[in-house]
């Protein structure tokens, strides 16, 4: 909180996890190598804190980035509070367009985001 109240913010509008999986900490991002992973993310106790975050009002919402319906699943089955949002990049793919049936269906959001590398066209390259 001190944190928040340094930069002269109240609360965070939205607070993510942004990874489903844990980095080591001399990792480099963001491009890590496969041996900087950990082999185990307790998304569950990471999620329980996210919650406890909300209802103290230290943030506005809390969401995830990057999870696969598989990763979502999981989360579902123990959250209290389900993520108002799970930001994913953009793609042409076909998993995206099942990812964001799936989203509403559920009364889910998903946000698309413009992949960093730039256009569409490099985005269609990958």
């Amino acid at each position: 909180m001190c944190l928040y109240r340094n930069m002269g913010m109240e609360y965070l509008d939205m607070y993510l996890v942004h990874w489903p999986f844990k980095l080591k900490p001399w990792a480099c991002y963001p491009v890590p190598k496969e041996s900087d992973f950990e082999e185990t993310l307790d998304l569950e106790s990471t999620w329980k804190g996210m919650e406890k975050c909300l209802e103290l009002g230290l943030c506005r919402c809390i969401g995830v980035s990057n999870f696969s319906t598989k990763k979502l699943d999981s989360l579902l089955q123990f959250a209290t509070i389900p993520p108002a949002v799970n930001q994913v990049p953009l793609s042409l793919s076909l998993s995206l367009l099942l990812m964001l049936f799936r989203f509403a269906k559920n009364n889910l959001n998903c946000l698309v985001r413009k992949d960093e590398d730039g256009d569409i066209e490099t985005v269609k390259k990958k």
